[in-house]
């Protein structure tokens, strides 16, 4: 919420300071007054001119300030959550996905559609730590590895060995987004937007989402496909509001 707040009060802001007929008006109704004191018409055309440049400086250093808080809080998350540390994720996952190849059952579970709200890279890490297979919508092979929807539409169940298809509906810091629309695995640790990326991931504000694009288009169909077909969805530590709204 008060990243939203930011984010509108900084765009308020900026408009009114460039809506030029808006704040001269506001400033003219000042003019009535000045006239009391029985100054001339045009010192009066200049006090009304220079308490509308003043308005308009104050507001431009208001949505600069608003834009500073908001950049900080974008830095904030990818500091937060760029790094994760292998044994720790792999502790946090085992008692969920370490079972899956554990099931001596006539249909054994090989997959499993993983979707998360965070943009850590948790899962990917416990996956390399349970070494179990794992498909995150990048190509195989390193090193500059890109996100493509095919990642996820040549899937192919494997019968000996568990998958985890992870989805990551608000994006990852280790998603970046090319000038092109092109979207590379960025390194582990990238501060944020390292040139010439940009991080492709949805901030926790309450504006707005680009869900029109990649990879958020793929992201979400996936999600409809498989809230259409699941026998069994398993939630942990979502209220479902972005879900909900989003589908």
């Amino acid at each position: 919420m008060v990243l939203q707040e930011l984010e509108a009060a900084e765009h308020w802001w900026c408009s009114f300071a460039t809506d030029y007929p808006v704040f001269h008006s506001a400033t003219d109704g000042f003019r009535s007054t000045l006239a009391k004191s029985g100054i001339s018409d045009d010192a009066i055309s200049g006090v009304a001119d220079l308490l509308a440049r003043d308005v308009q400086s104050t507001l431009q250093e208001l949505s600069g300030w608003a834009r500073l808080v908001v950049e900080a809080i974008y830095d904030e998350v990818i500091a937060c959550y760029g790094t994760v540390d292998a044994s720790e994720a792999g502790a946090l996952y085992r008692g969920f996905l370490g079972v899956l190849g554990q099931f001596d059952v006539a249909d054994p579970i090989r997959t499993i559609p993983f979707f998360t709200l965070n943009y850590d890279i948790a899962v990917e890490q416990a996956a390399y730590e349970l070494d179990l297979r794992l498909v995150d919508g990048f190509s195989v092979g390193k090193p500059d590895r890109r996100w493509t929807p095919k990642s996820y539409e040549d899937y192919v169940e494997d019968s000996e060995t568990p998958t985890v298809v992870l989805v990551k509906l608000h994006g990852s810091v280790r998603l970046g987004r090319r000038d092109s629309g092109e979207l590379i695995e960025l390194p582990i640790g990238s501060y944020r937007d390292p040139a010439p990326h940009h991080h492709a991931l949805l901030y926790p504000s309450l504006g707005p989402k680009a869900l029109g694009e990649e990879p958020f288009r793929t992201n979400y169909s996936i999600l409809r496909s498989c809230l259409m077909h699941a026998e069994l969805c398993v939630v942990i530590g979502t209220t479902l509001r972005t879900t909900n709204s989003t589908c």
